[in-house]
């Protein structure tokens, strides 16, 4: 299925696939690297939120890990105000 995904968004398959289902969702604070000494790195302390998750197509396993870009959540945070 995955080879077939072509430029559709992985989460297409994944969710609309009867078959998945999904395991735990982990998460956690990631050190950013390469000394990004932004406004943005600060507030954060220099951590990147994460997450991952094991989903399963057919009984196969997949894992799936996604890493917030620091400045998406300053802006989202800023809209919230």
């Amino acid at each position: 299925k995955l080879a077939h995904l072509g430029d559709r968004p992985l989460g297409e398959l994944l969710f609309k696939d009867l078959s998945m289902r999904r395991g735990a969702i982990e998460t956690a604070r990631i050190p950013m690297t390469g000394g990004d000494q932004s406004a943005t790195a600060v507030l954060l302390n220099g951590r990147a939120w994460a997450r991952r998750s094991v989903f399963r197509l057919d009984q196969k396993p997949l894992l799936v890990s996604e890493v917030f870009l620091p400045q998406l959540l300053l802006s989202l945070s800023s809209q919230s105000l």
